[in-house]
């Protein structure tokens, strides 16, 4: 995680916009643009390999998420909340 804030600091003294994690954008590694870097999921704690696998198959499958009920579905939920089912 230090490796990631020398990272971005670095891009921004250099005048690159970094961009939020966007759950309709960002991919598992940060991704350049034309002027900017968006920042990656895997980036973000608590976000796991197979969420971010999910949330990228069901982009492909059936376009951006255009609301957090279309976001909470069943693929998603259950790699969402499964944390929390083992307490």
């Amino acid at each position: 995680q230090n490796k990631v804030s020398e990272y971005i600091k670095e891009a921004k003294d250099m005048g690159i916009n970094i961009m939020p994690p966007d759950i309709n954008e960002s991919c598992e590694k940060f991704v350049a643009g034309k002027d900017y870097i968006r920042y990656s999921l895997s980036a973000v704690l608590g976000i796991g390999k197979d969420l971010i696998e999910n949330l990228t198959i069901e982009r492909k499958k059936n376009g951006k998420f255009k609301s957090l009920t279309d976001f909470i579905n069943p693929t998603v939920f259950v790699f969402l909340f499964a944390p929390l089912n083992a307490c």
